[in-house]
């Protein structure tokens, strides 16, 4: 018996990275999983039906396109419809992006904060409604250090970050009441593909600034996932929780 034995977790982002270590982690601790991807990709579902025997667990895809509101829109429909029994949430799904100031367009910023912070507002209004009916839940949004510092480069995916941050104390002021916790986890530079967009030299530079000296892995930051999701942080809501190595 898991530590999310008897739970329900939707998880976005769930073929790659940190989506896919998360649910693993989640099968493995007995969680039920509602795996949320863009599309499916050559041996998505195969891999979801390798995970769901090995632990024993059900898994159901649902597909949604984060940057697109009507897919968005359609995704949450089936969720709610299908999933009413859902009461945790792991908002994991995002794009990095990293430019000067005022080489940012307009047209970049829109297209992060869409998928960075709109699409997951557009989620958390709609599963934080399926657990105050239910009167629990604990909802996890990954955030990142990017989001808490200030860095060159990081306009677009900074603020967006940020705003999660925000969105996310607030939230949990709003529903603490039903039962329901919500948390952010901001991890730093990452051994993902998210965490090698920027060049090696960049890469150097910031590994060099983290106490610990090295990139952190998607297994460190699955488990403290799943410290917030669990019960294990009962007593735990509207607070930031970082993994960045020290920085």
């Amino acid at each position: 018996m898991g530590i999310l034995s008897g739970h329900k977790a939707f998880i976005t982002g769930c073929n790659r990275g940190l989506g896919r270590e998360i649910l693993e982690l989640f099968a493995k601790e007995g969680a039920q999983i509602v795996a949320c991807s863009r599309h499916s990709e050559s041996g998505y579902l195969e891999d979801l039906a390798s995970v769901s025997d090995k632990y024993s667990v059900g898994i159901s895809p649902v597909y949604m396109d984060l940057s697109d509101e009507t897919s968005l829109k359609e995704g949450l429909r089936q969720v709610a419809r299908d999933h009413k029994d859902l009461d945790v949430l792991i908002n994991n799904a995002g794009i990095a992006y990293g430019a000067a100031f005022n080489l940012t367009s307009m047209a970049k910023l829109r297209e992060v904060f869409e998928v960075d912070f709109f699409s997951q507002i557009a989620i958390m209004q709609q599963i934080s409604r399926l657990m105050m009916k239910n009167r629990r839940g604990s909802i996890v949004n990954i955030a990142s250090a990017g989001g808490i510092e200030a860095n060159a480069g990081y306009l677009a995916y900074g603020s967006a970050k940020a705003a999660l941050i925000f969105a996310t104390r607030v939230l949990a002021r709003e529903v603490g009441g039903y039962g329901i916790r919500v948390n952010a986890l901001a991890p730093g530079l990452i051994d993902t593909s998210m965490g090698h967009y920027k060049d090696e030299k960049e890469l150097e530079k910031m590994i060099e600034r983290t106490p610990l000296l090295r990139m952190g892995r998607a297994s460190e930051i699955a488990r403290c996932a799943l410290f917030l999701a669990s019960d294990e942080s009962s007593f735990v809501t509207g607070q930031v929780l970082r993994a960045d190595g020290g920085r």
